[in-house]
């Protein structure tokens, strides 16, 4: 198995992932037992973030968390061992660290489908050669959304007030 992989600025560590996928899952606690955080961001909702971590703590047994959009339309996310973002925060809590989720919370955010390689590869070629590869086919596709844009400036902001911390 190839070497674990991140992104490192200063005292900041970032796992690129994709959501619920094993070998994403299995990444992340690679990197986290070579890191030991002592605090723990991942991309989910902020407002939901007791729920997220009641979920995470529940691991293996698989949750599923309700919530609604301003509509009330309801929303529904799985908790499950093979999401890189609840192994993330399961891992925290197991070791003791801080865990948040620092997403801003968007009504009605569009499905999109992703042409992304087969993560199953990075068993062999790794996630560092799999991130490469992922980014080459998202410039490929112009899947911006003003959401995005929001969203990625919001948990900067998040991760900046986090960093002074930690």
């Amino acid at each position: 198995m190839p070497d674990p992989f991140y992104i490192q600025k200063d005292n900041l560590f970032a796992v690129p992932v994709i959501h619920y996928n094993m070998e994403m899952a299995a990444q992340v606690k690679m990197v986290f037992d070579l890191i030991r955080p002592d605090c723990v961001a991942v991309e989910l909702p902020e407002t939901m973030q007791d729920k997220m971590l009641h979920a995470a703590s529940r691991l293996p047994d698989i949750s599923l968390v309700l919530t609604y959009q301003s509509n009330h339309t309801p929303i529904y996310f799985m908790c499950e061992p093979c999401d890189p973002l609840f192994e993330a925060l399961r891992s925290a809590a197991e070791c003791g660290s801080d865990a948040y989720c620092i997403d801003l919370d968007i009504d009605n955010y569009p499905s999109i489908r992703e042409s992304v390689p087969d993560p199953y590869t990075i068993h062999r070629i790794g996630l560092k050669a799999y991130y490469e590869l992922y980014t080459q086919a998202a410039k490929k596709s112009s899947n911006s959304l003003s959401f995005d844009v929001e969203r990625e400036l919001y948990m900067a902001r998040r991760l900046k007030e986090l960093s002074l911390c930690y």
